[in-house]
């Protein structure tokens, strides 16, 4: 019995209030998790900025001196730039700004802008216009749109143009308002123009310009506004309505009016329908198709807008689809066309029946997130499942393994109110810290309850030994939390793309630690002081007839008192299933949803739920059926006895299940419902005749209550049954587990004489007798951690397999768009001949490139990429790599094609190998670029190797004659625009079609300019005396100039890049290294640099390097703050080491290489590893302190915190496996640091219960003889 004049707890003495505490947070941890935006990966700033010039018809060498050098001069200056970069190509200039990690972007941006308007450029340039790039806005989703085949209104160019119609005025405005969706981008088909083709003869008949042509159209389409007036009380707007209504009455506009004779345009040449010069074609599946890509705004969640758009474009009617519907169940059949019917019609389902167009989503990474996300909470629900089952197999005892599971999703519930205060969103590194975390949030209840149990096997009380134990190892709980959370500290030092990737999975991995620490000294005591508790059992479902399978029924109340309610029951709910589909049939007018609707599947339908439903009670009553024919209820099992249960009838007499049957009970005594339905109609009385309908009504649904709660009463019974049997299969193998222990560690209390009879209690006494094999141990783990990490192979990041990649193919640059086509068609339909074979899912090409929205510098009308979608696989690597080699081995039969391939952007924009060549002489410079080409191409390491620095398109070069211009009174620019107007055209106004502007392009008929030769004979002079024809005061030549120019710093470079091949990126740069000092003799004034990915890592791992150092640095602070010593914190320090050795033996043994993910596992293993020896020090400092002496204590805290820390290692590790075994989409990602965190634990766990306790012993054996030596 405790003293009346205990001293007051709070957290014992107060449990509702720490309850509601606990409670509160909870509750709002859980809102905030419905507040949390969804996305693959965390919110990422990348530093860099594209000013992006166009300048029509200039050469490279023109963008580079005219446009890019003076952008790059004047941003030069910009604050926080780490290096500015530009690639000039034919009439676009690139400047790149690649700012320092960190720095803010909103600020360069206004700075950028600041100072580009400050750049003069010229006239013809377009104004600069300034992109942020960002991964996260790649598109979210890919539609298709395509003509059916049946339908012949999309063959030829008028079909092409009527999709981009469909595309932009019905698919992209439906998809632009949906919540989330920033914007629809349509690609592919033909953008209509209205072509007005002059024929240069006429034109010169008549002394007229292409320009007077354009004027007098710009002049005719007119509508403008000409003010109000005010009449009486009414007040007009003039307007002027004067637009061309159709394509005559832009023929018939008069141009010029000469001695009474009036010249149309017309008579100038032909108004035709047309459609802008084609840049590019898309295919899907070997179809010509439409594209719309979806980009999703900055802050939406990505999950949620693929479902909507999902919801809204719906799926195609197609015939497949109606054949497959004849496989289908009448229930799915049933319940599709019901969704249906009431979601409406989708968009995919009104273009097909309206337009016969096919709208389908052929990609879709919304759902690799949601895979992703779903995948990484799976592993964290099996992580803490296992965790649970190692504490029952270790506690064996069901309510304190309750309380400590507890602690498990209280703290991660309270971990999202923080969350959502610092804008984290759930990705797969937020959710992957709480997937680590799970096995860690158990360790410090662990060591908690465990010290609470060892009081109250002391003789303590209940409250006692919660504050007694809370007490002794709080300050080890609080100081081995502090240095798992302190590794993460330093992340702000780190740079480059690590310290952004990771910042999420610090955050979270703190915040939950920091929640279940307050959960570990609060809440866990205040369970642990309350007495148990017992459930009161009551009659409840016990009482019913059918409740148990105890007693007799005989054959006249099984067919009257069961089979008989039950099949009116379900008569009744047949017909009222029937009458409301009828009735839910009457407004639908669609055919096609008519003929498929079937009643006789709805029957069946409500059947088969009603047999799930009263197959317990069905089993029930025949067991007791067969009690009444005298055979025991297991015969049930082998399905024989069914006959017999229900036709044959039972013994009259008694037998051993009891007397027998009565054969004509009433329903009342049988069913609760029937008994409620006849006390209710004797006290009704005379007025029963009239409420009978309400009372039928309410019997027919008590009873169906009534059978549904019986059946749910005996599914639980069944699950409890099941679950009490694995329970006392776990108690028996936990306690084998204790009786190893036993053996293993000993006796545990402190009073015990003799700690001999455990194997650790031998083996630690060994380790102490033998001081000299342990430091050899250490220096051993030392060596074999350095010699094995120098062979691990290095890498920025593990690439991520997305069952998805894209085969980049370049012809040579000018290749024409129809020849590209021609050349890869070949290898378009090979694939899709064997695209059942490869397992491929969609096949999407683009021949050509996409002005508005250019992924790369290079693209052109000679390049093309095949996205190639997989089907789902269990293995997505393996998958992808062997359609990569098919596909490699058909584009090699291509002449002179080079191809690259890529997959979907997570992290890095740039490529794993970039050789930068530095030089100021273009060919000279191309020389040795195409050089390093060749050499690099033949190393295995690497794969796809080209250069950025090819030849240029062929081009017309018109060099003026100045003296002969001013000798005919010409001005060199209106000659030049005067030719560009006839060759490329010009807008002269837009036709107003119905809700589209048409442009009106005015330009010279193909036979006046489609050769060389034809350019040369145009004439410059229109309306002159005598005609100037344009070779007579100029040159045309035809040369080729280089492809692009690119400057990084202001120098001039050329570079090859490469993807990875067989190895690792360490392998590959020093593949390349090793190729290009050996096999090219470099000048002195050239030379090369490696950069790419590789740069990346150099960068990222010098600062994981410090990252890592300070770690320990705030870990060895934390130690001697809470032992108020500078060297026992050392002595613990030496787990980490021996951690380290268990990292690099599991990433050599499983293949990982090494990367930021591995640094970050082992950045936070620092802080973990540590936390065994901190509770084995501080027990051995406690019971010293006591007066224990020196070899004892060590031994003795060593048996008795034996069990804690194995404890803590199992849940940790076992909590870590699911995501150890990558399983699932995103696993590249998640597994190595899993990987790295459980190798290193097991084995810093099994030398810290030997080198520990060996070094103590060393140092407290120098301590004593100092001490002793002071005193002499």
């Amino acid at each position: 019995m405790e003293s009346p004049h205990r001293n007051p707890n709070f957290t014992t003495d107060r449990p509702v209030a720490v309850l509601m505490v606990f409670l509160a947070a909870v509750v709002f941890g859980y809102f905030s998790l419905g507040q949390l935006p969804v996305t693959l990966m965390p919110e990422m700033s990348y530093p860099t900025l594209t000013v992006r010039t166009e300048y029509p018809g200039a050469a490279p060498e023109e963008v580079e001196n005219d446009i890019s050098r003076p952008i790059e001069e004047a941003l030069g200056v910009v604050g926080g730039l780490n290096e500015i970069s530009s690639i000039s190509r034919a009439g676009v200039s690139d400047v790149i700004l690649e700012f320092v990690w960190g720095t803010s972007m909103v600020d360069a941006i206004q700075n950028t802008l600041e100072k580009l308007d400050l750049v003069y450029l010229p006239r013809e340039a377009e104004k600069p216009l300034l992109l942020h790039y960002d991964p996260s806005l790649d598109p979210v989703m890919e539609l298709s749109l395509s003509g059916s085949s049946s339908s012949t209104k999309y063959h030829g160019d008028e079909g092409l143009r009527r999709l981009r119609r469909i595309a932009e005025l019905q698919v992209k405005r439906l998809i632009e308002p949906i919540k989330g969706v920033a914007a629809a981008r349509v690609r592919g088909g033909l953008e209509e123009e209205i072509h007005v083709l002059i024929d240069e003869d006429k034109l010169q008949r008549v002394n007229l310009s292409i320009g007077q042509v354009l004027s007098r159209l710009r002049a005719e389409n007119i509508n403008a506004a000409g003010g109000r007036i005010r009449e009486g009380g009414a007040e007009y707007m003039i307007r002027t309505i004067n637009e061309y209504q159709t394509l005559e009455e832009i023929a018939d506009t008069i141009v010029f009016r000469r001695e009474g004779r009036e010249i149309r345009v017309k008579d100038l040449g032909e108004v035709i329908h047309g459609q802008r010069d084609r840049e590019m074609l898309t295919h899907t599946d070997g179809m010509e198709s439409v594209q719309i890509d979806i980009y999703k705004e900055a802050d939406a969640n990505m999950v949620a807008v693929g479902k909507r758009v999902i919801a809204l474009v719906g799926e195609v009617p197609t015939s497949s689809k109606k054949k497959d519907d004849k496989t289908k169940s009448p229930r799915e059949l049933q319940r599709e066309k019901m969704k249906k019917l009431f979601r409406g019609p989708t968009l995919a389902g009104k273009l097909f029946n309206e337009e016969q167009a096919k709208l389908r989503v052929v990609a879709d990474r919304s759902v690799f997130i949601d895979n992703s996300i779903k995948e990484v909470v799976n592993t964290a629900i099996v992580g803490g499942i296992l965790a649970v089952i190692v504490l029952l197999l270790f506690l064996r005892d069901i309510r304190t393994t309750a309380i400590i599971a507890l602690s498990i999703p209280i703290s991660i519930f309270v971990t999202f109110a923080p969350l959502n205060l610092l804008n984290v969103s759930l990705n797969i590194m937020s959710l992957g810290g709480l997937a680590m975390g799970i096995g860690m949030l158990v360790d410090s209840s662990i060591v908690v309850l465990e010290s609470i149990y060892r009081c109250r096997e002391e003789g303590d009380s209940t409250r006692s030994a919660a504050i007694r134990g809370t007490t002794e190892v709080r300050g080890a709980v609080i100081a081995s939390t502090l240095t798992s959370i302190c590794v993460f500290f330093p992340m702000v030092f780190v740079e480059g793309l690590a310290g952004q990737v990771f910042s999420d999975l610090g955050l979270t991995v703190v915040t939950s630690l920091i929640a279940a620490l307050i959960v570990a000294v609060l809440f866990i005591p205040m369970l642990a002081s309350r007495v148990g508790f017992k459930l009161q059992t009551g009659a409840g479902m016990v009482s019913h007839a059918l409740g148990s399978l105890e007693g007799r029924i005989s054959l006249a109340v099984l067919w009257r008192g069961i089979l008989l309610p039950i099949g009116a029951l379900l008569t009744l709910m047949v017909g009222a299933k029937l009458g409301y589909t009828y009735w839910s049939m009457q407004d639908v007018d669609d055919p096609d949803i008519l003929e498929k609707i079937s009643y006789g599947a709805s029957a069946m339908a409500v059947v088969g739920v009603w047999m799930s439903v009263c197959a317990w009670p069905m089993f029930v009553a025949l067991a007791k059926r067969l009690h009444d024919r005298g055979k025991s209820a297991w015969w049930l099992l082998t399905l024989f006895p069914f006959f017999e249960g229900l036709f044959l009838p039972g013994g009259a007499g008694e037998n051993r299940f009891g007397p027998s049957a009565q054969n004509n009970p009433r329903l009342a005594k049988l069913w609760g419902s029937f008994r409620a339905f006849d006390e209710s109609r004797k006290r009704s009385g005379q007025t029963f005749l009239f409420t009978a309908p309400y009372f039928a009504l309410r019997l027919a649904i008590s009873f169906l209550l009534e059978v549904i709660g019986l059946s749910l009463v005996w599914t639980i019974r069944v699950l409890a049954g099941a679950a009490l049997f694995g329970y006392q299969i776990l108690l028996k193998i936990g306690a084998q587990f204790a009786r190893l222990f036993a053996k293993l560690g000993g006796r545990k209390t402190v009073d015990s004489a003799d700690a001999d009879s455990g194997i650790y209690s031998k083996l630690i006494r060994w380790a102490l007798a033998s001081p000299g094999m342990m430091v050899a141990l250490i220096v051993g783990c030392f060596a074999l951690t350095w010699w094995v990490g120098k062979q691990l192979e290095t890498e920025l990041l593990p690439e991520v397999h997305q069952s998805e990649f894209t085969f980049e193919a370049a012809l040579p640059v000018g290749t024409p768009l129809n020849q590209t086509i021609a050349i890869l068609d070949g290898v378009e339909k090979s694939i899709l001949k064997n695209k059942e074979a490869f397992g491929i899912d969609t096949l999407l090409v683009m021949y050509g490139f996409d002005t508005t929205n250019m992924k790369r510098s290079d693209e052109g009308e000679h390049s093309a990429r095949f996205k190639v979608l997989l089907k789902p696989s269990s293995k997505p690597r393996e998958a992808e790599e062997r359609v990569i080699g098919k596909l490699r081995a058909m584009f090699g039969e291509v002449p002179d094609v080079t191809t690259r391939v890529t997959r979907p952007v997570l992290f890095s924009s740039k490529k794993p190998v970039v050789i930068q060549i530095n030089g100021d002489d273009l060919p000279e410079l191309k020389r040795y670029s195409d050089e390093a080409t060749a050499l690099l191409s033949r190393e295995p390491a690497l794969a796809d190797v080209e250069p950025t620095l090819r030849s240029g398109a062929p081009e017309v070069q018109i060099t003026y004659d100045r003296q002969q211009i001013i000798r005919h009174g010409l001005n060199l620019s209106t000659v030049a625009n005067q030719v560009r107007d006839m060759v490329k055209g010009a807008e002269a106004t837009r036709f107003n079609r119905r809700d589209r502007r048409v442009p009106i392009v005015v330009r010279l008929a193909e036979k006046d300019r489609g050769q060389v030769a034809d350019v040369g004979k145009l004439t410059i002079n229109p309306g002159g005396d005598t005609p100037i024809p344009l070779n007579s005061i100029a040159k045309l030549t035809v040369g080729e100039g280089p492809s692009e120019i690119r400057r990084i710093d202001g120098k001039r470079v050329a570079l090859v890049q490469a993807n990875i091949g067989a190895g690792s990126l360490g392998t590959a740069v020093d593949a390349a290294n090793q190729a290009l000092d050996q096999g090219i003799e470099w000048p002195g004034y050239m030379g090369f640099l490696i950069t790419g990915q590789n740069e990346e890592w150099k960068r990222s791992r010098t600062s994981l390097y410090l990252a890592l150092g300070l770690s320990l640095f705030l870990v060895y602070v934390i130690m001697a703050s809470q032992f108020e010593s500078l060297v026992q914190p050392f002595i613990i320090m030496f787990t980490i080491p021996m951690a380290f050795v268990g990292t690099v033996l599991g990433l050599k043994m499983l293949g990982i290489n090494l990367s930021v993910v591995v640094f970050l596992g082992m950045i936070m293993l620092a802080g973990i590893v540590v936390n065994n020896a901190i509770v084995l020090v501080d027990y051995a400092n406690t019971l010293r302190g006591r007066g224990m002496a020196l070899r004892e204590a060590i031994i003795q805290a060593g048996c008795v915190r034996l069990r804690p820390i194995l404890m803590t290692t199992a849940t940790t590790v076992l909590g870590l496996l699911p995501m150890a075994l990558g399983l699932g989409d995103g696993a590249e990602i998640r597994t190595p640091m899993a990987v790295a965190v459980i190798s290193g634990l097991l084995t810093s766990t099994v030398l810290t219960l030997l080198v520990i306790p060996t070094i103590y012993y060393l140092f407290g054996l120098a301590g004593e003889r100092l001490f002793q030596t002071r005193e002499k």
